[in-house]
């Protein structure tokens, strides 16, 4: 396996990204692009998402891990980040991917990296054969609830006052940034992702995701919230899978790093 990290000009900054290809004389049997998670889920879901990579490139696949702008090594500061520059910095790399292996391109999206590439896949000319998900978020307002009871949780931790979503979201727009955990939330990156839906795209009839959640044991039946999303899916033009897998632990824990074997493995049978 050979592995190259370097930077991607994109519309806001360079992307940091690091390509993984088969070793020489192996033929390269289809592109991956795996788009990452919101905030510090990035630093929480790397080991894992390494780790797949890894295991996809021994399997023929060239996998490019992309930072997008504003996080991870790639150039900018989060608080300069916009959704839109995100979808931009997905198609750029989608790109570089299709103009250097005339192979099948998939996306991999990790929890909100399922909407900017359902995004990215709605909004530009390259059609990846599919996408598989980690735990998908398919409404930007979700994950900006998520983000913002961090704040929330901290306060009630420590004592002090513990203001709604709402809020804070109210709050965020009259000073026009707001810290929580370590990372500066813009008004304008919080609008765009307030506006930004699943619902919004329309796919190519049949576009084949597949959904895979890892579910502390025992396994739960489908949530209703899971079911309507994948029913919204269907109706943009979709053929959903929805897959889980009992583990011992949450997909992203904040007191450990996981490698989520059992995981990566479901997922190697939705590329072969």
């Amino acid at each position: 396996m050979l592995r190259k990290p370097f930077f991607l000009p994109s519309q806001q900054g360079d992307c940091f990204c690091l390509l993984s290809t088969p070793n020489a004389g192996t033929p390269i049997q289809g592109s991956v692009l795996i788009i990452p998670p919101f905030a510090e889920e990035l630093n929480q879901s790397r080991r894992a998402v390494s780790l797949l990579s890894r295991d996809l490139t021994e399997q023929g696949y060239a996998v490019l891990m992309l930072d997008l702008f504003g996080t991870g090594d790639s150039a900018g500061d989060f608080e300069a980040a916009t959704w839109s520059g995100w979808v931009h910095d997905t198609i750029t790399a989608m790109t570089y991917l299709t103009d250097r292996f005339p192979v099948k391109l998939s996306l991999m999206g990790i929890r909100m990296g399922a909407l900017l590439a359902l995004e990215a896949i709605a909004t530009c000319h390259l059609k990846p054969q599919q996408m598989v998900t980690w735990h998908p978020v398919w409404e930007g307002q979700q994950q900006l609830r998520e983000f913002l009871r961090l704040l929330v949780a901290k306060n009630l931790a420590s004592g002090q006052p513990q203001p709604s979503v709402s809020t804070l979201k109210q709050t965020l727009l009259q000073q026009g940034q707001l810290d929580v955990s370590g990372y500066t939330l813009s008004a304008t990156l919080m609008h765009q992702m307030d506006q930004a839906s699943a619902q919004h795209h329309t796919l190519s009839p049949g576009f084949p995701i597949q959904w895979i959640e890892a579910t502390p044991t025992p396994l739960k039946p489908r949530s209703s919230k899971n079911q309507a999303a994948i029913d919204a899916l269907t109706a943009q033009g979709a053929k959903v899978s929805f897959k889980q897998l009992e583990t011992a632990r949450p997909f992203l824990s904040t007191d450990s790093i996981e490698e989520h074997d059992a995981l990566r493995a479901l997922t190697l049978k939705a590329f072969s």
